[in-house]
């Protein structure tokens, strides 16, 4: 094996095996659900990949879900997640995820665990602790792009998108999340690790929807942003089966509004939380490549593998 390919095995393994003993030492249980499952994510932002009679999952959440309703407690899972979607410098159909759930926790609480991990991978490599910065999502958005998201108007939102580029207006979320990705990210400083809070309503995905200070309904989720690149999103976890069920077909009324498929709901999951709802938890999905990104001071995703072993890499990288 090359020197610079043993190299890059030793950086990913000592990242796996840091992340597994952070896990440890704060009593969190590894788990194994499985890959594949007959339903799929329902959010409009994400595509979901068939295989064979299913779906390969997108995150283990569902399967994570199931063990936390019938009493796991706090529980991980390190394992590839798939999508289907253009493969770029911060993009990959497939990519390794570390998930994982803290009972009696908020998103604020877990976000301050997810920068505690971070910093603690800092230390661990020899680099000087981060600066940080908690913004409300509205903060963000008028710092950074000039407009409160919440209020905007439609032809205001729409105009802006237009003059940064986006072609064609495909709803209030995804100008938004456009605006985040081309006009904002780019302009956070790379030094910085950001937790973004407070997200609206129809992006609370499968959040809570609790009031912020102004008495506005928003999601009880967070992002944290560093590099330019969004590492971790989490909830405030919904626990009720009846509210999964909801969203679910929530999300599948704005596919179709926006042109996209029906997915498969997880009925079954909705079923086992009306009979067991899941406890009081925070929960968050954290990018095990980006974050190796973000360590390791690069911005391409081809800098983490061999090209052997990248199979989704394209030509221009």
């Amino acid at each position: 094996m090359p020197a610079s390919a043993r190299t890059r095995l030793q950086k990913r393994a000592q990242l796996l095996a840091d992340l597994r003993a952070w896990m440890t030492e704060h009593a969190i249980l590894e788990a194994d659900t499985p890959a594949c499952w007959p339903w799929a994510n329902t959010d409009p932002a994400i595509a979901s990949l068939p295989a064979g009679n299913g779906y390969l999952h997108t995150s283990p959440e569902f399967g994570l879900k199931r063990l936390l309703a019938l009493g796991s407690g706090d529980v991980y899972q390190l394992s590839h997640v798939f999508r289907d979607e253009e493969s770029g410098p911060l993009h990959r159909n497939e990519f390794l995820m570390l998930e994982w759930y803290r009972l009696g926790l908020d998103h604020q609480q877990l976000a301050g665990e997810v920068l505690a991990l971070i910093q603690h991978l800092r230390q661990l490599r020899g680099l000087p602790p981060a600066p940080t910065e908690t913004l409300r999502y509205h903060e963000l958005f008028q710092r950074h792009a000039g407009i409160h998201p919440l209020a905007c108007e439609q032809q205001t939102l729409r105009a802006l998108c237009e003059r940064h580029g986006l072609q064609g207006w495909h709803g209030r979320t995804a100008a938004l999340d456009f605006l985040l990705a081309v006009v904002i990210e780019p302009q956070l400083d790379d030094d910085t690790l950001y937790v973004v809070l407070d997200y609206p309503p129809e992006q609370a995905a499968l959040a809570r929807i609790h009031h912020d200070e102004t008495g506005e309904p928003v999601g009880a989720r967070f992002e944290v942003l560093a590099g330019g690149m969004e590492l971790a999103n989490g909830y405030h976890e919904l626990q009720h089966g009846g509210d999964y069920r909801q969203r679910f077909q929530q999300e599948n009324h704005r596919r179709r509004q926006l042109g996209l498929a029906e997915m498969p709901v997880d009925e079954p999951l909705c079923q086992l939380l009306e009979q067991q709802p899941l406890p009081d938890c925070a929960g968050v999905a954290l990018g095990v490549d980006r974050l190796q990104l973000y360590l390791e001071g690069e911005r391409n995703l081809a800098a983490l593998w061999p090209a052997a072993l990248d199979p989704y890499r394209p030509e221009t990288t």
